[in-house]
């Protein structure tokens, strides 16, 4: 049996994966073997690796030939990752869909179709073989790729909203004190503006979605158009304040209001002060 510590990278075949979509629903991508296309990968929603719910972190990974057991009970040889952080038994393996065929693994597809409120890959089995033909060793190198725009634009304005959450709470609590010098805390209106946007957006959407509801029993037009209104508020369910780490990066209208604000802090060229 061929140890992993005698195995050098350099000389193993590298297999990249590019993740370009993240949705409430599943993170979509390419994967590629010497820079050829090979298939689309599919896998849960980035739920900050938390076991079971989320697609593992991106990063360069070794994998081992093994054999996965599906749960059907098929059994089929694949790549089994080594040392996720936090994570056990992640294959590539066949399957349709991010949220049912899998618990973090991959799965591989030649194309996308809209399923259910979701989206599934399909002809996974195709996509399988060809994928498992074009590699033959025991280890391979499995590098993912995360997209940029949702590493910067989503991921880091949440945790911007947390030290607004922070500045704000301190600054109550000075107003309660009175000594002679009282430390000053500012927090600019835009910064403001964006913090209870994201607290309170859903809360006023799925409000406005509950009036609209009533208002349809006698007038269908103008209960559709709450119902609309609402549906856009309330498009993420739940903030990323209220769920502490969580986020959804595939919602649309998050990125729209931050972009807004974005132009704001530009035309107004004002900055947090943090202390």
């Amino acid at each position: 049996m061929l140890s992993l510590q005698k195995v050098s990278l350099n000389k193993i075949k590298r297999v990249d994966i590019y993740r370009n979509i993240y949705r409430d629903y599943g993170t979509y991508g390419m994967l590629t073997i010497d820079d050829e296309p090979v298939c689309l990968t599919a896998e849960r929603p980035w739920e900050f690796n938390k076991a079971f719910v989320s697609c593992i972190p991106h990063g360069r990974y070794t994998a081992k030939r093994e054999k996965y057991v599906s749960k059907s009970g098929s059994e089929y040889e694949s790549y089994l990752f080594n040392n996720v952080p936090g994570r056990g038994r992640i294959f590539l393996h066949k399957g349709n869909d991010p949220i049912k065929d899998s618990e973090g693994c991959i799965l591989l597809g030649m194309g996308l179709s809209p399923y259910n409120g979701g989206c599934h890959v399909l002809n996974s089995s195709n996509a399988f073989e060809r994928f498992m033909k074009m590699l033959g060793d025991e280890y391979i190198q499995i590098v993912i790729h995360p997209n940029s725009f949702f590493e910067q634009k989503i991921l880091k304005p949440t945790n911007g909203l947390r030290i607004t959450k922070e500045l704000i709470s301190q600054e109550k609590e000075l107003k309660k004190i009175k000594p002679i010098q009282k430390p000053e805390i500012k927090v600019n209106w835009i910064d403001r503006l964006q913090y209870f946007w994201h607290k309170h957006a859903d809360d006023v959407g799925q409000m406005i979605k509950m009036v609209g509801t009533i208002i349809a029993l006698t007038n269908p037009v103008l209960g559709g158009a709450a119902l609309t209104v609402g549906g856009v508020l309330a498009v993420s369910e739940d903030s990323p304040l209220k769920k502490g780490e969580q986020t959804k990066g595939g919602v649309v209208w998050d990125k729209i209001i931050n972009w807004i604000i974005n132009i704001l802090k530009n035309l107004f060229k004002k900055e947090a002060y943090h202390g």
